[in-house]
């Protein structure tokens, strides 16, 4: 893969166990309070770096898997961080479709299904202007291809980011 469009990575832990399973109750099990133990971890490990972002954005969930979580873990984990760093958060980003990327095996399929389904809301919404010549973080549960951060990336950066930094709880190498 060509190098991500992101300027850092900020990862906690690498996705493997027993981690793993920590990612997978968060998402799976509804065990939402994860998030803030995750979020304030995060805070623990990368508050000097952190404190360099202007706002945050959680990479969004397609509404029916929201309903059917309950929740978006990475809204979550944004929401503990964003109070300890006291930033705030945005949602300039959209998400459509049903196919997850977890059942996806190759980075071109995931690229591709990361591209047709994320997208910038209408550039005169509030969020997407909140965005422009601003140090932005986004925040997710997992990084495994890249596909889903590089695709936020590029439309905060077609949206007039400065820059964008991604903090993951997990990364798989």
């Amino acid at each position: 893969m060509d190098p991500p469009s992101y300027q850092r990575l900020f990862a906690l832990y690498d996705y493997r166990p027993p981690f793993d399973g920590v990612i997978q109750a968060l998402k799976f099990r509804r065990l939402a309070y994860l998030a803030e133990t995750l979020g304030r971890l995060a805070w623990d490990k990368y508050a000097e770096e952190l404190c360099r972002v202007d706002i945050l954005v959680p990479i969004p969930l397609p509404w029916l898997r929201r309903l059917k979580r309950g929740f978006n873990q990475a809204e979550a984990m944004a929401s503990t961080v964003g109070k300890l760093l006291q930033r705030p958060i945005v949602q300039p980003l959209t998400r459509r479709g049903l196919q997850e990327q977890s059942s996806l095996d190759s980075g071109i399929d995931r690229r591709r299904n990361a591209r047709k389904t994320m997208h910038l809301k209408p550039t005169a919404s509030a969020s997407v202007r909140r965005v422009r010549k601003k140090h932005v973080l986004i925040v997710d549960d997992l990084v495994t291809s890249g596909a889903t951060a590089n695709r936020a990336t590029e439309l905060l950066l077609h949206a007039g980011a400065a820059r964008v930094w991604v903090l993951a709880a997990g990364h798989r190498q």
